[in-house]
């Protein structure tokens, strides 16, 4: 793995872990950003236990980008994960109104993710 492809596994990789250490640890703080969340109850055990996903992908990728090499198959993980992330800020983005810019910024970051692990999975030269 060379050139674009190892920073995309190394910046994926730190923002997953910000992202996922910071949903997790405050969920309620991270809820109000977004309009969600409550005091308490399942959605806040959800919002605790997504975190804890984004940053195991997160791990995963910086651990990827010291090894210098990935499968197919979580560059494909990647990809879907950060395809499903885009994709369903867009179809909330779409069905509101007046969402707030942090939104866009989300769905953009996501979006370019997606981009890059597709390619990456359709340019990298190891096998599945």
């Amino acid at each position: 793995m060379k050139g674009p492809a190892k920073y995309l596994y190394a910046v994926s990789g730190l923002l997953y872990i910000l992202i996922g250490l910071s949903i997790s640890f405050y969920p309620q703080e991270t809820g109000r950003i977004f309009g969600t969340a409550s005091q308490y109850g399942v959605d806040l055990l959800l919002m605790k236990v997504v975190g804890a996903l984004i940053f195991a992908f997160g791990v995963t990728n910086i651990m990827v980008w010291r090894a210098g090499s990935a499968s197919k198959a979580i560059t494909l993980g990647n990809a879907m994960m950060a395809l499903i992330i885009s994709g369903q800020f867009l179809k909330f983005i779409l069905s509101q109104d007046g969402v707030g810019g942090h939104f866009w910024v989300v769905t953009s970051i996501f979006s370019l993710f997606t981009i890059g692990f597709i390619y990456t999975f359709f340019t990298s030269s190891t096998s599945p």
